[in-house]
């Protein structure tokens, strides 16, 4: 995950246990939430739930800042 990941991320993620992560798989990719130039939101629907994935660019390349679950929107 390092080279796909902002360093301080990457650390954080090589403290996880895989066994942990419920999803399996990927199932679909929603449209991207918010964009600029610098940062992209968007949502991945996984077997176990949408995550919302953060990236920014870093040079040339798009780097994943967070991941996590998709916060709901309460209805108004």
């Amino acid at each position: 995950m390092r080279p796909y990941a902002v360093p301080a991320y990457a650390d954080l993620l090589a403290t996880v246990d895989p066994t942990n992560v419920p999803a399996t798989r990927v199932t679909g990719a929603e449209p991207v939430v918010t964009a600029t130039a610098q940062r992209v939101d968007v949502d991945v629907s996984t077997d176990a739930g949408v995550l919302r994935v953060v990236c920014v660019r870093s040079g040339a390349r798009w780097l994943v800042a967070t991941l996590g679950v998709r916060e709901e929107v309460a209805p108004r």
